[in-house]
């Protein structure tokens, strides 16, 4: 009888919810405090935990630097942990400007 008033598909999904319920007991209804506590913790992609290892990015230095100095950017190199930028400034003037690698703050010319 149970085979003629359901569709096949629907038979399978009344069969699997009531093989679901029956196998989550009660207890577990509501969360209670165990000696065993699963801890879910959220993991950050590997490129961003290489990045956070590394610092600012060379694109963000060269951003920082030519926020305060103004000018097209012509190179950007890393040395340690510092970046150097090399700006052409509207005057013509080349200035070679020190950025920290962790921090991304502009240290100067």
């Amino acid at each position: 009888m149970f085979t003629r008033l359901f569709r096949p598909k629907t038979r399978y999904k009344l069969v699997l919810a009531s093989l679901i319920s029956f196998a989550v007991p009660a207890s577990h209804a509501q969360p209670q405090a165990t000696e065993f506590e699963l801890t879910v913790t959220t993991a950050k992609p590997h490129w961003q935990l290489a990045q956070a290892d590394k610092g600012i990015s060379k694109s963000r230095a060269a951003s920082a630097a030519q926020r305060q100095y103004g000018g097209k950017v012509l190179k950007v190199s890393r040395s340690g942990d510092r970046y150097r930028v090399k700006i052409l400034q509207k005057t013509g003037k080349v200035v070679i400007v020190t950025v920290d690698a962790r921090s991304g703050k502009v240290l100067g010319k």
